[in-house]
């Protein structure tokens, strides 16, 4: 498994897709780690499992290809969603933000999500790591969004005041805020009042 670089202080063991596993971001703090997700690929495990240094581990949200791998992992704590809670039944629960630091500040922060509820953000080196929060859901045979839930995506991500994003699964580019505002602000604005829900076409998705 090799680590990419994305600055100086953060990098990354990339997705896999057999079996599917989610990106892993490492931020390295003076004294330890900060390990958002943990994915479900044996290589990446055993990788961090090797980086013998305290680690703090945050949950992007409690789907399988960021989480299943968390029982093998070793780490000293552990930040989730409320809805991951009740999935892995440990750790910390964040509802509001929470500023963590060594050498560097790291920030958690709750963000309403079609995708997954219960999603945290994590900040860090003026990147915001969205794990999957800004993606759509199946539902039905239909890729959709949920309306006030994409609403909720979309203050979130502008109440950061950072302006680069980096999304899971999406190879290792940071990208600019502004432009997965753009997006996501487009797709809302297809709402109708007839439904909750926004339908994406084939090209959108």
């Amino acid at each position: 498994m090799k680590e990419i670089k994305l600055t100086d202080r953060i990098s990354y063991l990339p997705a896999v897709e057999h079996p599917l596993s989610a990106d892993i971001v490492l931020v390295r703090g003076d004294s330890g780690l900060f390990v958002f997700d943990v994915g479900n690929c044996d290589a990446a495990t055993t990788y961090l499992n090797e980086l013998h240094m305290h680690k703090t581990v945050i949950l992007s949200h409690f789907h399988s290809d960021h989480t299943a791998r968390l029982e093998d992992t070793v780490f000293d704590e552990l930040y989730v969603g409320n809805q991951t809670f009740k999935s892995v039944r440990q750790g910390t629960t964040v509802t509001e933000p929470v500023v963590l630091e060594d050498g560097i500040k790291v920030r958690i922060v709750p963000i309403p999500s079609t995708h997954a509820k219960g999603s945290l953000l994590m900040v860090a080196d003026g990147v915001v790591f969205t794990g999957d929060a800004t993606y759509a859901m199946w539902k039905d045979g239909k890729v959709i969004y949920n309306s006030q839930l994409l609403k909720g995506t979309i203050d979130t991500l502008k109440a950061q005041p950072e302006d680069k994003c980096y999304l899971s699964h999406d190879g290792g580019v940071i990208r600019k805020k502004e432009a997965i505002l753009k997006l996501l602000t487009g797709i809302y604005a297809k709402r109708t009042s007839d439904s909750p829900y926004i339908v994406l076409n084939d090209d959108e998705c």
